[in-house]
């Protein structure tokens, strides 16, 4: 595999432009048919067109409800419907709304950082699902933007296990290297998917009462 269809390129591009097209809507514009795009999502990818398009949605509405801080305003810009956008909150954000809208007041986060073919991963994860994901160089800044982002919850970093599940995650699915390719917003959308599926198999290992405040665990990033 030496690079990414140009379908799969003009998808990730056309979702961007226009984050609230249906898939049909999509796959018209784009001339090709649903089992086209789904065969090589799942090929390249690993995960179908439409889990790829819900995991966009669901970032975008993560960001939105944090600048906005209007949950049915956002709802309805990025899924028209409050009830759609509910369907997955808990997973893809990781909380509720009204808890991300309060600086993450009340929620648990584990985060983590792994070094992989992609650039650091941070990875900061729930009981409930995936709640941030990003892949840059510097990842102690993100670590930091992390912090500020949920002033509110229970931030606590994950030992070396972390290290190691990533590589196992991305050790099963080699081809994922070459999203790089796909505009950071859709490569970012394709990875919480496979984190939220690896994460939701995994047991929760380090929530405790004891476990640090956001303060006393950023004083120790």
């Amino acid at each position: 595999m030496d690079a990414l269809p140009t379908t799969l390129l003009q998808f990730a591009d056309l979702v961007q432009e226009h984050p609230t097209w249906e898939l049909p809507v999509l796959l018209a514009t784009l001339s090709t048919s649903a089992p086209t795009l789904h065969r090589q999502c799942r090929r390249f990818l690993g995960i179908s067109a439409r889990q790829w398009l819900l995991s966009y949605r669901m970032r975008s509405w993560r960001i939105a409800l944090q600048e906005q801080g209007d949950v049915l305003e956002s709802a309805l810009q990025h899924f028209g419907a409050l009830s759609s956008a509910y369907r997955h909150a808990a997973h893809a954000l990781g909380m509720s709304p009204a808890s991300l809208r309060r600086g993450g007041a009340g929620a648990w986060l584990a985060y983590g950082i792994a070094p992989c073919e992609l650039g650091n991963l941070v990875v900061a994860q729930s009981e409930k699902g995936v709640s941030w994901v990003c892949v840059q160089g510097d990842a102690e800044r993100f670590t930091a933007e992390l912090c500020e982002t949920y002033p509110q919850a229970h931030l606590v970093r994950m030992d070396e296990r972390f290290v190691g599940w990533i590589a196992a995650l991305l050790g099963e699915r080699p081809q994922l290297a070459l999203a790089r390719a796909l505009p950071e917003p859709m490569l970012l959308a394709a990875l919480q998917q496979h984190l939220l599926a690896f994460v939701l198999r995994q047991p929760i290992p380090w929530r405790s009462a004891a476990a640090p405040s956001i303060r006393e665990a950023h004083a120790h990033v």
